[in-house]
């Protein structure tokens, strides 16, 4: 199934199928909608589906609404289980394999205001 298939779908799906209005139903809540739909964007992204673009086009969701679901999602996964100054060095951490060689001045900005606020955490 390509991009095109799924997109056609996803817009065609109340048309002809009598289980699509039942889906509708179940999900009433706007919330839980999104969270599922953010859920599926993440599930195609790593499987290598689509890339990134194609999918939140494709299942209707924006940057920031996805944006919002990792940040619960990792928030919900990892924070229960570490401090938060131990969290702030995983987040520096995960900073500089991302960009660290390539942006080494934003990278040293971040690193100082990660710094300062673990500091403030100890105080």
């Amino acid at each position: 199934m390509n991009y095109l298939t799924l997109k056609t779908m996803l817009a065609v799906k109340s048309k002809y199928i009598e289980e699509a209005h039942i889906g509708e139903e179940l999900f009433q809540d706007k919330a839980y909608e999104l969270e599922r739909q953010c859920m599926t964007v993440q599930n195609t992204v790593q499987r290598k589906v689509f890339s990134l673009a194609e999918a939140l086009e494709a299942y209707g969701v924006s940057n920031e609404d996805f944006e919002n679901y990792l940040a619960k999602t990792i928030t919900e996964k990892y924070l229960n289980t570490i401090t938060p100054k131990m969290y702030l060095r995983v987040v520096k951490k995960k900073f500089h394999h991302g960009l660290g060689n390539e942006h080494p001045k934003e990278v040293a900005r971040v690193d100082k205001s990660l710094d300062q606020l673990t500091g403030e955490l100890e105080a």
